[in-house]
């Protein structure tokens, strides 16, 4: 049976930092391809919510 984890997060705009996000992009960047290089990446979106910024990513656990 496959397990398939939804991770989401979220942050409000009073808290939202632009700057600080940007600086972790590579390494997000990095960890994103590695998954989909394992075959684990299924889908992951960037958008938000109303009153917050926010994304989900989608990952297969296992073979």
């Amino acid at each position: 049976m496959k397990t398939i984890y939804a991770l989401i997060w979220r942050c409000p705009d009073e808290l939202y930092n632009q700057q600080e996000f940007d600086a972790r992009i590579p390494r997000l960047m990095e960890w994103l391809r590695a998954l989909k290089a394992g075959g684990h990446l299924l889908g992951c979106g960037g958008g938000g919510f109303e009153t917050a910024a926010g994304g989900l990513t989608l990952i297969q656990a296992g073979p």
